[in-house]
């Protein structure tokens, strides 16, 4: 794999001298933010969803007013919702891994010259620090850094993700029992997907509560309990319900060594493969170690307000699956919140609300965003078909 020390060098021999010089603190201006008597720069942490669609429309709505910049720890727009595309077909790994300077339904394309890759550790109120210790300075951040699904890959490089996915290409077309550990919208359709695909190996699929999909927005009991009569026409499937394997927590992401596992129920299984799909964590550490416990909930989703800035801070916004503004968490949201947050940027923008002017004068009025009512939700069940709940009416096809 190669390393993120490795890309930052590779970018940096193709121009990163010249990013430096417009975005990152030198030795000398330690936490300044970069606009003191220049344009306004606007950080935008996380290149999903949200992310990507607010740098974008921050790019072209504000052109020479602001310097734009987008900060993400993989060098592509790794579009979650397609993780599954890939897996036994590593070809399809163009669809998932995509440019960020390329135009595409979500995104005019973002200069090369205005994405940094970087992890993000600590987030103050103008400076956002790197896990290599750069720096940058802002004058106003966007928090969109999603959360930690389980079927993102470790690669941070759209080259190493291809070789990750070939290998567990291998790694599943050899495998004679996979274990799915956890019973959302993920693990059950991961589960229908491998059934269909690969009909000779056994699944063992294990969630701990009584329903499938208990957090699924827009399902209804009598929608889970489609779902689950139409996993269990799958032979090579065993759903165990109200149990686990223990301890919990023993694994995330995507375990490829087999082990010998043991369910809480008593249950044994030999997994070549094991997937733990257990939900998603927000991914707001560094929010909390810089801005302090407070900014995020009990959770880990940081705390935001309606006009999508976080809760106590005026020039630090959040949006998509990481922030409290919807309790929805889809792509749909996602560029909705990034829209509405890129237009009250570039109001405080236009209205000169930056620098030392942003503790003169009174901040201008800002949109708010309306949370979605979710009545709709549909289950892809590959070879056993779509089940979905339309306002109240379970359908299945």
């Amino acid at each position: 794999m190669t390393s993120l020390n490795g890309v930052v060098a590779g970018v940096a021999a193709v121009g990163a001298a010249a990013i430096a010089g417009r975005y990152f603190l030198s030795a000398s201006a330690p936490g300044q933010p970069v606009s003191a008597g220049s344009i306004p720069t606007v950080l935008v942490i996380g290149g999903a969803f949200a992310g990507v669609s607010t740098a974008s429309q921050l790019t072209n709505r504000l052109k020479s007013k602001a310097k734009v910049v987008l900060v993400d720890e993989r060098d592509s727009f790794f579009v979650a919702v397609e993780a599954m595309k890939p897996l036994l077909d590593p070809k399809k790994v163009d669809h998932v891994w995509l440019d960020y300077t390329a135009r595409s339904r979500i995104s005019a394309g973002i200069p090369k010259e205005s994405v940094v890759q970087g992890r993000a550790m600590k987030l103050t109120e103008n400076v956002l620090e790197l896990h290599d210790g750069r720096k940058l300075a802002f004058d106003f951040a966007v928090v969109a850094t999603g959360t930690a699904s389980a079927l993102k890959p470790d690669a941070l490089t759209k080259a190493a993700g291809s070789e990750e996915a070939k290998r567990l290409d291998r790694a599943l077309r050899a495998a004679k029992t996979i274990a799915i550990v956890g019973g959302g919208q993920v693990g059950v359709e991961l589960a229908a997907k491998l059934c269909t695909e690969l009909p000779n190996a056994k699944i063992e699929m294990f969630h701990r509560g009584t329903k499938l999909l208990p957090n699924m927005a827009g399902m209804t009991d009598a929608s889970r309990e489609a779902v689950l009569s139409s996993m269990q026409k799958f032979p090579n499937l065993s759903v165990h319900l109200q149990d686990t394997l223990v301890p919990a927590d023993m694994g995330k992401g995507i375990i490829t060594t087999q082990k010998l596992l043991r369910s809480k129920a008593g249950e044994k299984v030999q997994a070549d493969i094991t997937f733990y799909t257990t939900g998603n964590t927000p991914n707001s550490e560094f929010v909390a170690v810089g801005l302090g416990a407070n900014a995020v909930d009990d959770k880990g989703y940081v705390r935001t307000n309606l006009d999508g800035s976080l809760v106590g801070h005026t020039r630090i916004f959040a949006a998509g699956d990481v922030s409290t503004m919807d309790d929805v968490k889809l792509a749909r949201q996602a560029l909705n919140q990034g829209a509405m947050i890129a237009s009250n940027i570039e109001t405080l923008v236009n209205a000169g609300w930056f620098g030392e002017r942003a503790e003169l004068a009174d901040r201008p009025v800002l949109k708010q965003y309306a949370p979605s009512a979710k009545t709709t939700a549909a289950v892809k069940l590959a070879g056993q078909g779509i089940v979905a709940n339309l306002w109240g009416y379970t359908l299945k096809w």
